[in-house]
C-alpha cells in the first residue's frame, strides 16, 4: 500500500522527497471456492454392508471457509436429486485458503441403491457441486 501527499505538486515544499510512503503488501480477500477433487468407494458393495465412501474437498479461493458439510447420496440413475436416499454426511469441516480435506462417510447400501454420489453445498445461487458417480468404481 502506497500513499502520496501532495502528489500534484499543489503546494510548494522545500523536500518533496518524503511525500511518499510505502506500507507494505496488501492481500485482497475475496471468497473461498470449494471444490470436490476426488469421490472413491469401492467398486462392488454388498447391500446392508458397511461402506466407506471418501471425498477429497479443497478450497482453492483466498479465503478460509466457515464450516460445511460433505453428504453422500444414493440414487437409482446417474442424475444426482434431492429425492435421492441420504447415506451420511460429514459436518463441521472448514478449509484455510488454498488447504484440501478428506472426508471418510461411512454408509450401509440398501435394496434399490445403485449409483453413489457426493456433494458440497455452494453458498452461490446457481452453483451446483454435487458429482455424479456410480457404483461400478471410483472415480477421481
Amino acid at each position: 500500500m502506497k500513499a502520496i501527499l501532495n502528489p500534484s505538486n499543489q503546494l510548494q515544499e522545500e523536500d518533496t522527497t518524503n511525500n511518499i510512503g510505502v506500507a507494505g503488501r496488501v492481500t485482497v480477500i475475496s471468497q473461498p471456492e470449494l471444490v470436490l477433487q476426488t469421490v472413491t468407494f469401492p467398486s462392488a458393495i454388498q447391500v446392508r454392508e458397511s461402506t466407506a465412501i471418501t471425498a477429497t474437498v479443497v478450497n482453492v479461493g483466498n479465503a478460509p471457509s466457515a464450516t460445511f458439510k460433505v453428504f453422500a447420496t444414493l440414487s437409482s440413475d446417474r442424475v444426482l436429486s434431492f429425492d435421492d436416499t441420504a447415506a451420511g454426511n460429514v459436518s463441521g469441516v472448514s478449509l484455510a485458503a488454498g488447504a484440501s480435506a478428506t472426508v471418510v462417510i461411512n454408509t450401509q447400501l440398501v435394496p434399490g441403491s445403485t449409483s453413489a454420489g457426493t456433494s458440497v453445498p455452494s453458498r452461490r445461487p446457481g452453483v451446483d457441486r454435487r458429482r455424479p458417480t456410480e457404483l461400478n468404481g471410483s472415480t477421481g
